[in-house]
């Protein structure tokens, strides 16, 4: 007996309790002897016929005692058992058998023949079971097989023992190899962990193609139970499966979640009870949701304990469990998948790095009872079992799974969807299950799928298919509630009501078989028209920079994803077309078209100063922001720190001359590009250069082939690139020539020249510039009305006239801030090496939603939320309630200044007394009024502001003013999606991301406003351990969750409460080395 090997264990219980009851089906009751008696005479016969360990043996029965027996004497003969399912389509069929070349096929008479009609001359030997008498022997070409005095090999759990067939992305099924010992581990930890003995009785439910079946089969006989299967015509009627439970006493079921809801529909409308012998139900294959376990406790109550189970074909059945022991509090939310079982690790990982807690990745699997991989595909089985990311110590192999997922704060974990289900709807990447969560938790809403479909005009859009609990639900409505929790990228664009979806042979939905939206008004729906000209062109202005399509007069701004740069946009608009100069703190509090209608109808006449042009000069003043740079880059060592950076990956034949050209025409526009910097008895001067070509530097790599490691190498080094201030252009593009027409292209360019509005603006610029070079057409390259040292002038001029900004910080801020008690790790070093580092957090679709529902009911943005987060956060673990952060805005309010390049950024110093008996709502209304007011007076450089209220003192170890940014990542901050889209089409580049590893404040939280929330925290390593971060991290996290749950809680109470939580363990790292002890 061998407990790797399941057959050895099957024959010693049936050694011992001949007389059990091993399967029941419509053809009778066999017995553990019957069952060792017909898997000897399978495994003797195949072995007579000089079948050998390692033959593969197709077994081409229906789900019956001689299926079963079928497959365990293939392997007790040594040989590799290959299951077909009698009603799979002919042409698989042929296909399956033609790759895999069986040396026999276990069959009936009437199949064989089926088989032979579509094998035709290429048709497999056939070993002929229509006698269901075990004493009887299998036929080959007419004859019995003579079995008598025949040996069978001793089997090593090490073999393998099946083929499991799965669709492929390429149309070829993928053909995964089974192992002994890994059947054996799942089996054996299941009858553990639930306990299960001989009075287990198991409905072989799931179809023998699909690997479940193998828990149907093997589970019963492992505890010495019983088999019980159903005709196939009750598998396929619910209502009639129910009843069958009943009749024959089962005890277990593995079944899949779609099946799962079909039975329960049953149970409710039929209100009979539940079978009492019933005790397990272990669902897999598929999504479970919170509403699918509500509506079953509902109608059959909690007697049946269900079980969430996840694990691919590739590492043997299931690999994670859930006891599921009551209703997640969102029924639109995925059951989760719960914690590995034994001898299993999952690590989720993204960019190589293990996730922190809430943050997606790609689950890992790593057991040594996985399968040997794909059948016959080397390479494919290279591409999904790989070494460990997180290490190259010593060969560590992890199943690459796929699928999306995160760790919960217990550290178990949830499934979030596949990665190649994630698509992008106008520049932001969206997760289709996510979005199928949010639906599910609509009242009425019964099951729901969303797919992605590509049109031409408008690109991508989603189609919802649903099912009712009862008639049909009120698609107005359901809009209204998905604008409360979705943005509007994420809605789908058609819904489409079903009967029942379609499923495949194994019961899951077969999304091919979905039908086409039949619903196409919707973009007519829920939509208020402009009423008159000032309106539509209001509209107008919103479609073009939010870039959708129709845009209703009652749709709130910030409903339509709008963020404080896109306002910035829409007011510059307003301006040059409609010449009404509106501030960003009306534009806020006015964010409905027809509100912004009301308001400009009673606006003055645009006021606003143009900026003129200057005479040409040999020097002009430097900016404030400029000026600081400059000052920071003299005193310290790090000469890198102001550099802005990008790669690219491009591959096969490049128009280099097209590429120089599209450059060198980005020169010649832009002014800012070839000026340098002089210092001129203590004032600072930029110098304009006359255009002359640059040259792209190129750099062959030796006849390297191209990979990350390599590129990784080159990034850095371009990364450290140091510019003389003086005397360089500052900006440089190299581009590095690999073997097999492989190319790196770089891209750097000083901060003092450049922001991200302007990253924008020369992606736009070299697209135009690139593709009518490519194309051979004249290249027109316009003279700008504007250029940086004219905005220079005019902003001295402007601060030499206009005083009341600067009244207005004076007052705000006051003559002294406090200084903030971080909780800092080492000594603050008198001058600092910006030096940094980055950990990110998700938040999740539910949070994310209640988030912006939240911003919605409060009329703020996503900012103004997260503003008042951190800085609650910081009150924490400072003490102090008198906080300071600064933020960054784009410093482009005048309208000419759209198309320019330069830097422009200018930051705000946004100061909050904490009222610690007040709400957050209150807190959150104060942090808002304050902060669009400060809106009004961005145009003061904050370089100024921070020198007359130190008095001109500087500090190299710390940021003047703040210690803290609060940034808001918002779509197209540093490029559009569509000219990246667009380069990468003309160009076949692909982005590489760029990690600087620089930190210019104490602290930096990044919220990246896409699919997901996510929050990058950036810190400097000079003062700060990873650890210290990651707790903050989870502070702010859960300070998230408990402002969420009640806006009207005092601040006092949310405080406490977040000091006495529990502190929130790191992951373990390590990936230890398991065992195959089970």
């Amino acid at each position: 007996m061998n407990k790797r090997v399941l057959s050895t264990l099957i024959d010693d219980w049936a050694a011992r309790h001949p007389e059990r009851i091993a399967v029941e089906s419509t053809d009778g009751m066999f017995t553990y002897g019957n069952l060792s008696d017909a898997t000897d005479m399978v495994a003797k016969s195949l072995a007579a016929l000089s079948v050998k360990t390692g033959d593969i043996v197709a077994v081409y029965l229906p789900s019956s005692f001689k299926y079963i027996a079928g497959i365990i004497g293939v392997n007790k003969a040594g040989a590799i058992f290959m299951p077909l399912e009698v009603d799979y389509p002919p042409a698989r069929l042929r296909q399956l058998l033609l790759t895999v070349k069986p040396a026999f096929v276990i069959t009936t008479s009437a199949l064989k023949d089926k088989l032979s009609g579509i094998m035709g001359n290429e048709d497999v030997p056939g070993l002929i079971w229509d006698d269901d008498s075990t004493a009887a022997g299998l036929r080959c070409n007419r004859q019995a097989v003579d079995h008598r005095d025949v040996r069978l090999p001793e089997l090593d759990g090490n073999e393998s023992n099946y083929l499991i067939y799965t669709s492929g992305s390429t149309g070829t099924p993928k053909i995964i190899e089974g192992v002994h010992k890994s059947l054996s581990h799942f089996v054996h930890w299941e009858v553990e962990t639930f306990n299960l003995g001989p009075d287990v009785r198991c409905c072989q439910f799931a179809p023998v193609s699909f690997d479940v079946s193998f828990r149907d089969i093997f589970v019963p006989l492992l505890a010495g139970g019983t088999i019980v299967i159903p005709d196939a015509s009750v598998k396929r009627d619910p209502r009639r499966l129910l009843e069958w439970l009943i009749d024959h006493s089962v005890t277990l079921v593995h079944i899949v979640p779609s099946y799962f809801r079909e039975l329960t529909a049953v149970i409710r409308a039929s209100g009979k009870p539940v079978s009492t012998s019933l005790k397990y139900i272990l669902l897999a294959g598929e999504p479970l949701y919170g509403k699918d376990v509500k509506e079953w406790y509902d109608a059959a109550g909690k007697e049946v304990q269900l079980v969430n189970l996840y694990g691919p074909s590739e590492t043997t059945l299931a690999k994670i469990y859930n006891r599921i022991r009551e209703v997640p509090a969102n029924a639109g939310e995925i059951v989760p998948l719960g914690h590995p079982i034994s001898n299993t690790a999952i690590a989720i990982i993204q960019n190589g790095q293990l996730c922190n807690i809430g943050e997606i990745g790609e689950i890992y699997i790593k057991t040594p009872f996985r399968s040997k991989g794909y059948w016959g595909d080397p390479a494919l089985t290279a591409a999904s079992f790989i070494q460990n990311p997180l290490h190259q110590d010593y060969e560590d192999i992890l199943y690459k799974t796929g699928d999306l997922g995160k760790y919960l704060a217990d550290k178990s974990i949830t499934y979030v969807g596949r990665i190649d289900s994630q698509v992008k709807i106008r520049g932001n990447r969206v997760e289709l299950s996510e979005v199928m969560q949010t639906i599910a938790g609509y009242t009425g809403i019964k099951h729901t799928e969303v797919v992605s479909i590509e049109q031409e005009d408008t690109g991508t859009i989603l189609c919802c298919y649903y099912t009712c609990d009862n008639g049909d639900i009120d698609q107005t409505e359901l809009k209204r509630y998905l604008d409360r929790n979705l943005p509007a990228y994420m809605h789908p664009s058609y819904f489409v009501k079903l009967d029942a979806f379609p499923l495949n042979l194994n019961g899951k939905i077969d999304k091919k078989a979905l039908p086409k939206p039949e619903d196409m008004l919707y973009l007519q729906q829920g939509f208020d028209p402009p009423e008159n000209e000032l309106e539509k062109a209001i509209a107008d202005i919103w479609s073009s920079v939010l870039g959708i399509a129709k845009i209703g007069v009652n749709h709130s701004f910030f409903q339509l994803g709008g963020h404080s740069l896109t306002a910035t946009k829409i007011v510059a608009g307003i301006h040059q077309k409609l010449h009404k100069q509106i501030s960003l703190k009306d534009f806020f509090e006015h964010n409905t078209v027809s509100k912004l209608a009301v308001l400009i109808q009673h606006a003055d006449a645009d006021l606003l100063q143009p900026i003129r042009p200057v005479g040409k000069r040999a020097y002009y003043q430097a900016t404030p922001a400029q000026q600081r740079i400059y000052l920071v880059e003299q005193l310290t060592d790090d000469f890198s720190a102001y550099n802005m950076s990008a790669a690219f990956k491009l591959s096969g034949a490049i128009n280099e001359t097209a590429l120089q050209g599209a450059f060198n025409a980005l020169l010649q526009k832009h002014e800012i590009l070839r000026t340098t910097f002089v210092d001129i008895e203590g004032h600072l001067q930029q110098q304009v250069h006359d255009w002359k070509e640059m040259a792209v530097e190129h750099v062959v790599a030796d006849q390297t082939s191209f990979s990350p490691q390599t590129a990784h190498t080159y990034i850095q080094d371009e990364m450290k690139r140091r510019f003389d201030l003086e005397k360089d252009l500052l900006w440089h593009v190299r581009l590095v020539h690999f073997a097999d027409k492989q190319y790196l292209l770089q891209f750097t360019i000083h901060h003092i020249i450049c922001d991200g509005w302007s990253m924008q603006v020369l992606t736009k610029d070299f697209l135009t510039a690139y593709s009518a070079l490519a194309a051979g057409t004249p290249l027109l390259t316009p003279n700008l009305n504007v250029q940086y040292k004219d905005y220079s002038n005019w902003l001295w001029e402007k601060l030499k006239k206009d005083d009341n900004k600067r009244q207005y910080w004076h007052e705000k801020l006051g003559n002294t801030l406090p200084e903030l008690y971080l909780p800092l790790d080492l000594p603050r070093p008198e001058v600092r090496k910006y030096e940094g580092d980055t950990i990110q957090f998700d938040l999740g679709t539910d949070l994310s939603g209640k988030i912006r529902n939240i911003c919605t009911q409060q009329e703020a943005s996503l900012f103004i939320f997260f503003e008042a987060v951190v800085k609650l956060l910081l009150m924490k673990i400072s003490g102090q309630n008198d906080i300071v952060i600064g933020t960054p805005v784009a410093g482009r309010a005048h309208p000419e200044l759209q198309d320019q390049v330069g830097l422009y950024l200018n930051y705000l110093a946004l100061r909050t007394r904490i009222d610690t008996d007040s709400t957050f709502a209150a807190l959150m209304r104060k942090i808002k009024n304050d902060t669009y007011e400060s809106y009004q007076y961005q145009l003061y450089p904050f370089e100024k502001l921070a020198a007359e209220i130190t008095g001109g003192a500087i500090e190299l170890g710390r940021n003047p003013l703040y210690d803290v940014l609060v940034v808001m990542n918002n779509q197209g901050l540093n490029a559009a999606d569509a000219d990246i889209k667009e380069l990468e089409k003309i160009l076949g580049l692909e982005w590489i991301p760029v990690f600087d590893a620089v930190s210019k404040t104490d602290l930096t939280f990044f919220i990246n406003e896409s699919e997901n929330i996510s929050v990058n925290t950036e810190y400097r390593t000079d003062i700060f351990h990873k650890q210290t971060i990651t707790k903050l991290n989870s502070d702010l996290l859960l300070l998230i969750e408990m402002v969420v749950k009640d806006i009207a809680r005092p601040v006092e109470d949310v405080i406490e409460q977040l000091s006495g939580a529990l502190e929130a363990e790191m992951l373990e790292k390590n990936q230890q080395l398991l065992n195959e002890d089970f």
